[in-house]
Parts: C-alpha cells; structure tokens; sequence
C-alpha cells in the first residue's frame, strides 16, 4: 500500500497547470469535523466534494481519469483505500461556474469502515497517471 505523509497542501502540478480538490462533507458512521455535523450510522462514511475542471493557470481540465480516496488512523499516516472510476462516483451539477462550465459536486459512499478514528482524503488523477493535489483531510469517528 501506498503511504502518505501529512496532507497539508490541496494544490499540485497537474499536467500544464496546477489542480486544486477540497473535500466539502463527510457525513455517516458517527461523529466528524471538518464539516461540523454529526451524523449516525456504522459502517459507511460519504465524501462529497467539488470536482475541479480548470488549471491554476486558467486552462480547462478535460483529462481526470477518477480518483484516489486516502484513509488513516492519522494525517501524518494515510494509505491508498481506494481508486475510483468517474462512473463509481456520483456527480451532479451543483457548484458555481467558471470559464470552463459548471463545476460538478461529486459524492461517494465508503463502506466497510470499522470503529476508530479516520483521517480521509481525495485526490483526482489523470489518464497518464498523474495525481492533483491533495484534498483537505476529514476526521471522522466511527462508534
């Protein structure tokens, strides 16, 4: 498994330009921060963030292949938990505008998450295999 060190910048070299991804809730399996709700449940924790579609330096993204969800029992020690394909993940337009179009909201449900503490984070990757920057990190407890 891939390990990741402390996920403190969200933005990275992503082809031409810089890609900037940001985790906007987590919700499920207990109690969390990062989003400031509380919610129930045992075993599955939802993502939901806003799918980047342009460059740092202004240039449209066309290239994103899915994305790489990251957990851990802290931020500082985060393992690849899964790769998703743009078909695994739920996107519908919800987010504002720019030059490129609409910028979509995405969500994915994680199931199988067992009690403890998470660190999470999502990174979006391109078709030659390049990653973005990583996301903020989300803590969510699982009773």
């Amino acid at each position: 498994m891939e390990k990741r060190g402390a996920l403190g910048r969200h933005c990275r070299s992503f082809g031409l330009g810089v890609l900037c991804l940001v985790l906007t809730a987590c919700s499920g399996g207990g109690s969390s921060s990062g989003n400031g709700s509380t919610a129930t449940g045992i075993s599955t924790v939802t993502l939901k963030w806003n799918a980047p579609n342009q460059n740092m330096n202004g240039s449209c993204l066309t290239s994103i292949a899915g994305y790489h969800v990251y957990s851990g029992t802290s931020s500082s020690n985060m393992a690849l938990k899964e790769t998703l394909a743009p078909n695994a993940v739920s996107c519908s337009a919800g987010g504002t505008a720019n030059n490129c179009g609409q910028i979509q909201t995405c969500s994915y449900t994680l199931t199988n998450i067992t009690s403890g503490t998470w660190y999470i984070a999502v990174q979006a990757f391109d078709s030659s295999g390049q990653d973005s920057g990583d996301s903020n990190v989300v803590v969510k407890t699982i009773p």
